[in-house]
């Protein structure tokens, strides 16, 4: 009697296992998607779940339409691309302010992504083959970052009725635009700007017929409208703000809190690091926070959770982040920040970058900065004088140019970052040129003992990722928990665990 019991009892703890089994890879893969949003499979699909305020979602595979695919009409969305294609008349329509488009693939078609009258920003575009990449119609605040356009009449028209030439006259429709880490190619005319003042920051815009066309639009009854200008340094949200302020965004697990412990250090010695609160008490300056980070450093919070648990930081005004998502989801670590000399290092770069770039007016600062503007048949045609610093480019006046030298580069390929120590950066875009010799020098760091780790014990899944956080040695490859592709392995093999344990 006793042994028929413990049978009964065993078997259950095998179904019991079981059952847990199937639910925890059930669990992991529901995690695999909530990293990126909730999955759309149709152009239909996709928008009918952006009509929503503050969605987010993903598509789960190429997309395919004979007119716009995608349309985002819900405020504070995020759509993520998942690197899938999109073929279609419009790749993705934005209609809504606050919106966040990322790792989108866009070939073909009459444009990649249209933005009409809206604030938004686009992170990893990749837009090839069509007439316009990007089609921006009246719309403020527009951030394109670490994005590559090639082969198309025109690369971004700030124009209702895009062309290659401006009338005079036209008025400031899309101010505070802004290219930052951009590669243009191959194209008809990379930047026509008629009814906009962008800043283009360490872009490239080579092998062109026109790298760039300006206007003369007249500014808008405000100090903003007079000149190029971003507006996540002139006008930042995030209280204490400044243009070389640096960001570091921790969520309190192990490596974060490691990173924390730097701080007073790294503040000891003059630099400015604004740190993301969290927790109980601090959700809404959490949210400010966020939300801040998600329009001006997309890539700080996009890289949170490749592997796990990490923090990050980034310079708005230079671009710089620590870590970002590489192609097929992999870690890409731009800078080893394992030391207070090296936070130290990396914020005093931040101040030097923007005391170059934006001096003692961030509202009006120069056009093209840290960008090259070589190789094309006419690099600038221009309706207004035009200032820069600090770029490559051929006779363009006033643009702060060193000569081009050696042959034209071949078309633009994204390449993973190499592995290397503080100051090593690796980008999407072409490297710009090396800074400028009249920005200030940089404080040396003093060099200090880091400080002891968190007082509370880390898991080995949160230990894991402060190593990776503090001494991240070379780019990494590593599925986190975006990687799309985890369900379709992890779903049929826990079922199958669960089956197999549950008739033993």
């Amino acid at each position: 009697m006793s042994g028929m019991l413990c049978a009964r009892m065993k078997s259950r703890r095998r179904a019991a296992l079981g059952a847990l089994t199937a639910a925890g890879v059930l669990a992991l893969a529901a995690t695999a998607w909530a990293g990126r949003g909730k999955p759309c499979a149709t152009c239909e699909q996709c928008t009918e779940l952006l009509s929503r305020p503050g969605a987010e979602v993903a598509s789960s595979g190429p997309l395919k339409s004979g007119g716009v695919c995608v349309t985002i009409r819900g405020e504070g969305a995020t759509f993520d691309g998942s690197r899938h294609s999109i073929e279609a008349g419009t790749a993705v329509a934005v209609e809504a302010d606050d919106v966040v488009v990322r790792h989108l693939r866009a070939a073909g078609g009459e444009r990649g992504v249209h933005v009409t009258g809206a604030r938004a920003t686009l992170l990893d575009a990749r837009i090839a083959e069509g007439k316009v990449g990007v089609l921006v119609d009246g719309a403020p605040d527009l951030r394109i970052v670490r994005s590559v356009i090639e082969r198309v009449a025109i690369g971004v028209a700030f124009d209702e009725v895009p062309s290659t030439t401006c009338e005079s006259g036209a008025r400031l429709r899309s101010p505070g635009a802004v290219l930052q880490k951009v590669s243009i190619s191959g194209t008809g005319v990379a930047v026509a700007a008629c009814e906009a003042m962008p800043a283009i920051v360490d872009s490239s815009l080579t092998g062109n017929q026109t790298g760039w066309v300006q206007g003369d639009p007249t500014p808008e009854a405000s100090a903003k409208g007079e000149g190029p200008y971003d507006p996540c340094v002139c006008a930042p949200t995030l209280p204490d703000m400044k243009p070389g302020t640096t960001l570091l965004y921790s969520s309190g697990c192990a490596g974060s809190l490691f990173h924390e412990g730097l701080l007073p250090d790294v503040r000891a010695q003059g630099h400015d690091i604004n740190l993301r609160e969290y927790g109980r008490g601090n959700a809404a300056a959490s949210a400010v926070y966020d939300a801040y980070v998600r329009r001006c450093a997309p890539e700080i919070t996009d890289a949170i959770g490749i592997p796990g648990c990490m923090p990050n930081y980034a310079c708005v005004a230079s671009g710089d982040v620590v870590k970002r998502r590489g192609d097929d989801d992999r870690l890409v670590v731009d800078h080893r920040l394992s030391t207070a000399d090296d936070v130290a290092a990396f914020a005093a770069r931040c101040v030097s970058m923007a005391a170059a770039h934006f001096g003692e007016s961030p509202c009006t600062a120069p056009a093209l900065r840290g960008s090259t503007l070589c190789h094309n048949e006419t690099d600038v045609k221009s309706a207004r004088p035009l200032a820069g610093v600090d770029n490559r480019c051929a006779d363009a006046k006033g643009l702060g140019c060193a000569p081009c030298e050696g042959p034209a580069p071949a078309p633009m390929i994204p390449v993973r970052a190499a592995a290397g120590g503080q100051g090593s950066e690796a980008t999407d875009a072409p490297e710009a040129r090396p800074r400028p010799a009249a920005a200030p020098t940089p404080p040396e760091p003093v060099k200090a003992a880091p400080p002891a780790g968190p007082a509370r014990a880390a898991s080995p899944e949160t230990a894991a990722s402060e190593s990776a956080a503090a001494e991240p040695d070379a780019p990494q490859r590593a599925p986190g928990p975006a990687a799309w592709w985890l369900p379709l392995i992890g779903l049929p093999l826990g079922v199958g665990i669960g089956v197999f344990f549950a008739r033993r």
